[in-house]
């Protein structure tokens, strides 16, 4: 076994009430021709969860469901038909 360590950041979303509903990130990044893992922490069950890949333009490159189960999952986002530049996930 190889182990290696990284720092990463992570943001959360919070609900109107304050409570935090989700925390989310996004590693290597930046990827340099590397998949893309997105790791989420899900406070709670919900009905549907996706992201979605943006280019800079808010084009859709991508678009995919994710667990909705609450706990800490990651899902692999395949980089290898992208081109060189600077993307945007978005979780909803």
């Amino acid at each position: 076994y190889i182990f290696s360590k990284e720092k990463l950041s992570s943001v959360g979303i919070t609900e109107i009430d304050g409570n935090l509903s989700a925390s989310i990130t996004v590693y290597p990044n930046p990827a340099n021709g590397e998949d893309v893992t997105l790791i989420y922490n899900f406070e709670k069950d919900f009905s549907k969860a996706e992201y979605t890949l943006f280019d800079l333009s808010g084009r859709i490159i991508q678009s995919e469901n994710l667990n909705t189960n609450s706990g800490i999952f990651s899902h692999t986002i395949n980089t290898a038909g992208l081109n060189a530049g600077l993307y945007i996930v978005s979780v909803n």
